[in-house]
């Protein structure tokens, strides 16, 4: 029936010119199809289009638009091309039909033997029957998304047609011998072969359907499936050095999703040296990333579903370590091939088979598998490792090594053992702790989850002597990543592990066991994180080399021997809320100095236990911040001075002179003659200092400040008159000093403000409103509470990166939860308060454990939506 109507409209068309009206603008004639209703504002009226001489045009033309009749003084959309309305135009060579055109006339570029190129675009939905017959030297043809119907013979004779693109997602219809009589060779370049295939199959070869490519932005796509796209090799490679392949691209007004890395996409790429692959890549194509000698770091990222990997995909990179995804079952034929620098590779519990020599050439060191069945091997899986004894493979446990001994493993490897073992300490609650791990290369991984007895368990902590010197397999370790989320370190956990240079704490740990680090003389600074509340006696006695130490603000006791001979440099600060310090908690030694110079002790003290302090020889003053004398049980201090040193003292600071009678009246502790201690007013000192900073240089107001210092230090037996001695000295220096003093104030914002990110703007404002003071204590308010802004901003800045790297430290390695905590440390970053920070840290936290499946952090009310997705930095 549509063909019959549109014959019909043909015959309509073609008798036109002898009842419709027309007229002429320039070398083209126009029909008049529709005149406009005149009572209508909408209503436009079109002609069809034909060409009324043959040499007065010559070269490519554009058919869209409108064409203006002068003698109605209208204008007329141009929406068809008449038929016959080019016929036999020799000289035009190429034509480009746009809007508001929708029909192409029968035979209306019939045998134009110059046209070489002809693209319809935007609006074209239907090409007539023998449109471009006999078009000889007619090579590409473009078809826009719209075309819907090309009649019969439209390409007929076209013998130089090579390249057709069809930009419909949906094939048009062809009627017949659309494509008679052109090249067996011709290219269809569709956006999904398989539909053109399968709709014009019966016309052409299934050879010539092929997906289109192009170039967009900063890469070069394949498009497929009609919504599809992968990124492919382009001319010249890939130059950048950092690479963010997008989720989506827009082409031709589409969308489609990157779904995939073609063959060879970055080959060669030897300048590349990180790329980020979207939450969405299913496929990434043979020899993908082959030769890209400078991308040192693979990190595939969690998901539901595997990516199909080709042969060869990542050979000859620059990998020295490689941690298989939890998704991928089976490891392809050379994927990791000639890399000459892969020493580890970390295979996850569902890999059940590795292809043909995939670890070709590289220089294997450790394959760690959690696998409690042995992975199959193909045929030369290994070639070249027969019965290897220099590669170490780390199995889950003892049955384990008997299972991968008795396989095709035990045919390459001979030095098959276990690295981690665990116990299980709740099934209920799913949690396990690891209770011995062997180092690699002096390096031990703890992930956050374990498989155990076919279900998985939260790892909770470390058991009492996992890596005690007693057992020789520790006597390498080095270092350990520890996840966020363990809670607990036992006794003796680390004990005598001499090597031990680095560890970072969990951030949500909570208790450290007696001894777990005695004996760890190459650890040189710990920072123990916040919430921990428990230390154990002699946590890190004898850690000889201990310069650094950061105790939590919420520890309220320092047992005994805690640091006992550890040398913590030359000041030891106590933070506030310790409330008792134990025997011998901070002691020196009498063979080596250890001194620290400068002791502050908090407010919150309130027990201070035998010899804490012993052989601090050097000890030169203490600063107690306690108003209440803490309680000496024993001889804290000075043993070993005092026999040694018998004329000299230790000065104690205490907070004020009101609690100075308190000290020196506990006649058995702080005031004995033993300790020959000598008590200085700190709120005295304090307020002398602001006088004589506050005067600056102006001789009158010297002279004022250090009058009334004198009368501090001579007059003044309470709190109150050195405050009273110090407020009058400040309003009568005023007049003398205050614009200077306004001014350093500002200077001093500034120089505080330049250690801080963004902390600028905070000191401008303030400065401002410093300077219109009038009165210099307005100045001094305003300028306290300006550092305590930028302080306040320091603060988020550093619990932003505290927060962020705990995230990503949780997700690290493991079954590639890498995006979902990457997302979220970017909200974290992008976060305006402290309390905005906390939130967006307990969200990750359960997203992430989504993603690692750890239940304990994650209910299915939250709602977690899993990234997944292949990330390579």
């Amino acid at each position: 029936m549509r063909k019959l109507l549109f014959i019909f409209a043909a015959l309509l068309l073609s008798s036109i010119g002898l009842h419709a009206q027309t007229f002429t603008v320039g070398n083209f004639r126009y029909t008049i199809t529709h005149e406009p209703d005149p009572f209508s504002l909408f209503d436009v009226g079109t002609v069809s289009v034909g060409l009324v001489q043959y040499d007065g045009y010559a070269g490519s033309f554009v058919i869209s638009g409108s064409a203006y009749y002068e003698q109605k003084d209208k204008w007329y959309s141009i929406t068809a091309i008449d038929n016959n309305g080019f016929m036999r135009y020799a000289t035009v060579t190429g034509v480009t039909v746009g809007s508001p055109v929708t029909w192409i006339g029968y035979r209306a570029f019939y045998e134009c033997t110059g046209l070489t190129f002809a693209t319809m675009d935007n609006t074209v939905e239907m090409i007539g029957s023998s449109a471009f017959a006999g078009c000889t030297k007619l090579n590409t043809v473009t078809l826009c998304s719209s075309v819907k119907v090309i009649e019969a013979n439209t390409f007929e004779n076209c013998t130089s047609l090579k390249t057709v693109y069809c930009y419909a997602l949906t094939p048009p219809k062809l009627d017949t011998d659309v494509f008679k009589n052109v090249p067996q060779d011709i290219s269809i370049y569709t956006f999904n072969t398989e539909a053109y295939q399968s709709a014009w199959g019966s016309q052409l070869p299934a050879s010539c359907f092929k997906p289109i490519t192009a170039e967009v932005g900063d890469f070069k796509y394949e498009f497929f499936e009609g919504n599809k796209a992968r990124v492919v090799a382009k001319d010249g490679g890939y130059t950048q050095s950092s690479i963010i392949i997008p989720e989506q691209v827009t082409y031709q007004g589409l969308t489609f999703t990157v779904t995939g890395i073609g063959q060879s996409a970055f080959q060669d790429c030897t300048g590349l040296t990180s790329i980020t692959i979207p939450t969405l890549i299913k496929e990434i194509k043979d020899h993908a990333f082959k030769n890209c000698t400078n991308l040192k770091d693979l990190q595939f990222a969690d998901r539901t579903d595997a990516i199909r990997i080709g042969a060869y995909a990542f050979e000859n990179m620059s990998l020295e370590e490689v941690i298989i995804p939890d998704w991928m079952t089976e490891i392809p034929e050379g994927l990791f091939y000639n890399n000459p620098k892969l020493e580890i590779v970390y295979l996850p519990e569902r890999v059940n088979k590795i292809g043909y020599r995939p670890f070709g050439l590289c220089p294997l060191e450790y394959i760690i598998s959690m696998g409690q069945t042995p992975p199959a091997l193909v045929d030369g899986a290994f070639q070249g490792h027969d019965k290897d004894d220099k590669v170490i493979v780390y199995v889950p446990t003892s049955d384990a090594v008997s299972a991968y001994k008795n396989s095709d493993w035990g045919k390459y490897f001979t030095n098959i053992i276990t690295e981690l073992e665990y116990r299980i300490i709740s099934s209920a609650d799913r949690t396990a702790e690891l209770v011995k791990a062997i180092p690699v290369e002096g390096k031990v991984y703890v992930p956050p989850v374990v498989t155990l007895e076919g279900n998985q368990y939260n790892v909770a902590g470390i058991g009492n002597d996992a890596f005690n010197y007693s057992d020789k397999d520790n006597e390498d370790l080095q270092s350990i990543s520890l996840p966020p989320t363990m809670r607990y370190i036992g006794d003796r956990a680390f004990n005598r592990c001499v090597k031990l240079t680095q560890i970072e704490l969990p951030i949500e740990l909570q208790a450290i066991g007696a001894s777990a680090f005695y004996g760890c003389s190459a650890l040189d600074s710990i920072v123990i994180p916040e919430g921990v509340q428990t230390i154990g006696k002699s946590a890190f006695m004898d850690c000889s080399k201990l310069t650094s130490i950061s105790l939590p603000a919420g520890l309220k006791n320092i047992p005994d021997e805690c640091f006992r001979r550890c040398p913590l440099g030359q000041e030891i600060v106590v933070p506030e809320g310790v409330e008792t310090i134990g025997e011998y908690a901070f002691e020196g030694t009498a063979e080596a100095a250890m001194d620290a110079e400068h002791l502050t002790l908090p407010s919150t003290l309130k027990e201070l236990n035998l010899g804490a302090f012993f052989f601090h020889d050097g000890l030169k003053d203490v600063t107690c911040l306690a108003t209440t004398p803490p309680t000496l049980k024993g001889q804290a201090f000075a043993e070993y001075q005092y026999q040694k040193y018998k004329d000299e003292h230790i000065t104690v600071y205490v907070p004020n002179r009101d609690v100075m009678a308190k000290y020196r009246d506990d006649k058995n502790q702080w005031g004995s003659d033993l300790y020959k201690f000598k008590f200085t007013d700190l709120m005295a000192e304090a307020n002398k200092q602001y006088l004589r900073t506050l005067a600056g240089s102006n001789d009158t107001a010297k002279a004022i400040a250090n009058a009334y210092c004198d009368s501090i230090d001579n007059r003044a037996t309470t709190t109150q008159q050195v405050q009273d001695y110090t407020n009058t000295a400040a309003m009568l220096m005023d007049k003398y000093v205050l614009p200077d003093y306004k001014e350093r104030l500002c200077n001093k914002l500034d120089t505080i403000a330049a250690t801080v990110l963004n902390a600028q703007s905070i000191a401008d404002d303030y400065k401002q409103r410093i300077m219109d003071t009038h009165f210099r204590g307005e100045a001094e308010n305003l300028f306290v509470e300006g550092c305590a802004k930028i302080d306040a901003l320091k603060q988020l800045y550093d619990l932003k990166a505290t927060y962020g790297k705990a995230l990503q430290d949780m997700a690290r390695g493991y079954k590639g939860a890498e995006d979902m905590a990457n997302i979220y440390a970017g909200l974290i970053d992008g976060a305006a308060t402290q309390a905005e920070v906390y939130q967006l840290y307990e969200e990750g936290k359960k997203r992430v454990a989504k993603a690692l499946f750890i239940d304990e952090y994650w209910t299915e009310s939250d709602g977690c939506y899993v990234l997944g997705g292949f990330i390579e930095e």
